[in-house]
Order: structure tokens, then C-alpha cells, then sequence
């Protein structure tokens, strides 16, 4: 119970301390320009996009021992499970398995993994770019979404084998996630 009282306490301080190091646009505050981050090609999305939302993320990606086909056992990612901040800190929604981006309002966006590269800290989980489906609300108009600024979440070092199977570990991750519509023709 301590544990988990210390892990929530640590993600809400990063969230804040994440939001408060940057002045880019967020969630919240969408009638300002959100400047698309500078990301490798691989995860490039087309130049007639814009970004229209980003929020930061403070969690956990969540993985499982399990046998794969080979037998071998292996950690396998589950899925993640976080809040979605705005610059100030303030909760704007959740990031869940799916993956599933749901605002507050209920706005709700869904993504499936387009292509990804390697974050420049060798010690967090990749950048991605992912094609989104399944939007309402906020997220109505968004064809992209970028994972970029990735700190930790990688798969558990602890051995994964037979009697360890089913067995979920959290590792805590920290994100920025940048949503993406077809630009708005130029006004005449």
C-alpha cells in the first residue's frame, strides 16, 4: 500500500514537473499553434497534417510473463495505464490498452501502431506513430497520433519463466502525446 501511495505520489510530481519544464500549447488550450515535434522520418506524419492536441502521460506500461510459441518465456506487453496532464499539471483524461486516449469530456480517440524508432534515451520504450480510428468528440478530426519524449517504461530485467506465467509487473512510464488532423485549407 506504502508502494503504491510512493509510485503515485513520484507520477504526479513528474506529470507536474514534466508540464511545467515546457510552454507548448496542450489539450486545453487548442485555439493556440501546438508545434509539432522534431521526430525522425519513420514516425513523420504527412506535411498536410497539423497538431491539434498534446497532453503528457505519467504511468505505467504494464507487461505479463507468458510462453510464446516457442515456449520460451518472455515479458509481454499488456498495455498501458495513464493520466493524461495538461502543462499545468491538471487531469485532462486517461491512456489505456487498446491503446484508447479518453478525455474527461469524453472525447476518445483509439490507435493501431503504424511504425516506430528508437528514443533517443536508450532506456525508454520507442517513439510511435500510431493511425487512428474510433474518434468523437475532441479527437473527431485526428488521423495520427505521435508518442514522442519517452522516459522509461521498458519491459521488467527480472526473469520471466514458468513460475512466474501470468504474472503482471509496471514499469513507470512518461510520454508526450501529439494528436494530428488534416491542416485547415487557407483562408481566402
Amino acid at each position: 500500500m506504502m508502494r503504491m501511495m510512493r509510485i503515485r505520489t513520484f507520477l504526479l510530481a513528474s506529470a507536474i514537473g514534466l508540464a511545467m519544464s515546457s510552454g507548448a500549447a496542450t489539450a486545453q488550450s487548442t485555439a493556440k499553434k501546438i508545434a509539432a515535434p522534431d521526430v525522425p522520418d519513420a514516425i513523420k506524419v504527412p506535411a498536410s497534417e497539423t497538431a491539434v492536441l498534446m497532453s503528457r502521460a505519467a504511468g505505467w506500461q504494464i507487461y505479463t510473463c507468458r510462453a510464446g510459441t516457442d515456449g520460451n518465456f518472455t515479458w509481454t506487453f499488456t498495455g498501458p495505464e495513464a493520466e493524461l496532464y495538461d502543462r499545468d499539471g491538471k487531469v485532462l483524461g486517461r491512456h489505456t490498452a487498446g491503446p484508447v486516449w479518453l478525455l474527461n469530456d469524453g472525447s476518445e480517440v483509439r490507435g493501431k501502431m503504424a511504425a516506430q524508432a528508437d528514443s533517443p534515451d536508450q532506456n525508454a520504450i520507442p517513439w510511435l506513430r500510431l493511425d487512428a480510428f474510433s474518434q468523437t468528440g475532441k479527437f473527431e478530426k485526428v488521423t495520427h497520433i505521435q508518442r514522442v519524449r519517452t522516459e522509461g517504461g521498458k519491459a521488467p530485467t527480472e526473469a520471466c519463466d514458468a513460475s512466474k506465467s501470468e504474472v503482471q509487473r509496471k514499469v513507470i512510464y512518461k510520454a508526450e502525446y501529439y494528436f494530428f488532423a488534416p491542416s485547415a485549407p487557407a483562408k481566402k
